[in-house]
């Protein structure tokens, strides 16, 4: 009987006690699960970030490739243009000689 009023009591306040543990258990288990969204939110944003990086380089990259190609292309047409006027010339001379 001396068993039975010691263990009783103790299993009344463990159950009464359960609730809060329980509750306690929950709120922490909220936090980390917010706390682990906001590393993931972190993390999201910099990868925009590092995107965003990358596709302004591959702008810059494309951008001078464009330029560079204009260039090359103004080149080819003063080439074209100068070997026209050569060979325009040349027969004019030739006229002249004869």
């Amino acid at each position: 009987m001396n068993i039975r009023k010691l263990v009783l009591p103790t299993m009344i306040a463990a159950l009464m006690a359960a609730p809060a543990a329980f509750a306690q258990s929950a709120d922490l288990d909220a936090q980390a699960q917010a706390q682990q969204a906001q590393a993931a939110a972190a993390q999201a944003e910099a990868q925009a970030v590092q995107a965003e990086a990358q596709a302004a380089a591959a702008a810059e990259q494309a951008n001078a490739a464009e330029q560079s190609a204009d260039v090359a292309q103004d080149r080819a047409d003063f080439s074209a243009e100068a070997a026209a006027q050569e060979q325009a010339v040349e027969p004019e001379e030739e006229d002249e000689r004869n």
